[in-house]
């Protein structure tokens, strides 16, 4: 009967080690972050967000997908505290007129259908977005972007 109960509470300590070790291992100090864009008075409805560290080359980087103008970067994927260029780009939003056929296609590939940006560059490709990430948080980043006379706030 001894036998059986040190089995018992050696399969119970195990059990209990293995899953105190299951966590999430964070040795970057990555933070959540989260925000909104807003494009001319209106959410973003659909698009990309991304941050990319401005201290270290080839250092972290991360991104976010935007849906009704909202994206959130969970901690298994934020950022480490520092500053960050931000890059902002639209994913199309659904009409006709905002979409542009490619006309670098390669004899015999399929044609698809490119996304016209209508956010201005320096957002996205060119972006001007510095944004710091902090240890004490709460690192929410909101962005309010006017495409007919370019400014963000």
């Amino acid at each position: 009967m001894k036998f059986r109960q040190v089995c018992l509470a050696s399969v119970v300590l195990l059990l209990a080690a293995g899953l105190c070790g299951c966590g999430y291992n964070n040795p970057l100090g990555r933070k959540a972050a989260s925000g909104k864009v807003i494009v001319d008075g209106q959410p973003l409805p659909r698009g990309s967000i991304s941050f990319v560290s401005k201290v270290r080359q080839n250092g972290v980087r991360s991104g976010a997908v935007i849906t009704d103008g909202e994206y959130a970067l969970p901690i298994e994927k934020g950022l480490p505290p520092g500053e960050y260029a931000v890059s902002i780009l639209d994913a199309g939003g659904g009409t006709a007129a905002e979409r542009v056929k490619n006309t670098n296609m390669l004899p015999g590939s399929e044609p698809f259908v490119q996304i016209k940006q209508r956010i201005p560059s320096k957002y996205n490709f060119k972006s001007e977005l510095i944004r710091e990430v902090t240890a004490e948080g709460p690192n929410v980043f909101d962005f309010d972007i006017k495409t007919h006379n370019g400014n963000e706030r």
